[in-house]
């Protein structure tokens, strides 16, 4: 029983001090494919500029549930991206993901409504398609993402960077790598702590109206 109360206890503390959210991202990934070569493999100066890889510029978005127990965040959502190159031998070549992030920070509260949050984490995400070389198969693959981000009143503004901790093609010569950084801005559709400072407000107005205040609202 004992057991039974402290843990009511200690989840009661969290709940109360915890503050929810949920928000969704929009922005654009600037990316590039790394190229791990495999060793005694002949290449020479075609192979390097067939493999040079440009960057790739594509959209994303993303929704995501926070969880906050000051001074740490925790969120996972769903989010849309897509990595790879602009220029290849068949042309631009673009690889699209739908991934769950799963994100650990650390949060500072500044004046103003101001706050930053640093993080860390992972993606873990399932290929839909690819412009080239489509495997007609779902690929998963794992993402290490870090990045920062900024946030004021409901707006948010943030950075990322992404490696992926496995190749996305396997190649006889080479094993390819996704990497890419994420620029975005947010808006918290909900905001837990927001709505009990409003109900918290609307019930002390509600208090401190007289018994002829009230008379006059009915």
């Amino acid at each position: 029983m004992r057991n039974i109360f402290l843990l009511f206890f200690i989840t009661s503390y969290f709940v109360a001090n915890s503050q929810h959210q949920i928000s969704i991202h929009g922005g654009w990934t600037a990316s590039k494919i790394v190229e791990f070569r495999k060793p005694s493999i002949p290449t020479g100066s075609s192979y390097d500029d067939l493999h040079a890889f440009p960057m790739h510029h594509g959209v994303y978005g993303s929704i995501e549930y926070e969880y906050m127990l000051h001074p740490f965040k925790l969120s996972i959502g769903v989010s849309a991206s897509e990595f790879g190159t602009s220029k290849y031998i068949v042309g631009p070549w673009a690889t699209y993901y739908i991934s769950i992030p799963m994100m650990l920070g650390y949060h500072w509260s500044l004046p103003k409504n101001f706050g930053v949050t640093l993080e860390g984490g992972a993606e873990i995400g399932i290929e839909t398609s690819s412009t080239v070389f489509n495997y007609n198969k779902s690929q998963v693959l794992a993402l290490g993402t870090v990045g920062i981000e900024a946030a004021w009143k409901r707006l948010k503004f943030g950075v990322k960077g992404h490696f992926s901790l496995n190749p996305f093609r396997d190649w006889n010569t080479a094993y390819l790598h996704h990497s890419g950084i994420t620029t975005y801005i947010g808006y918290t559709l909900f905001d837990s702590a927001q709505n009990k400072k409003r109900r918290a407000k609307h019930l002390e107005q509600k208090e401190s109206k007289t018994p002829n205040d009230l008379l006059k609202s009915e």
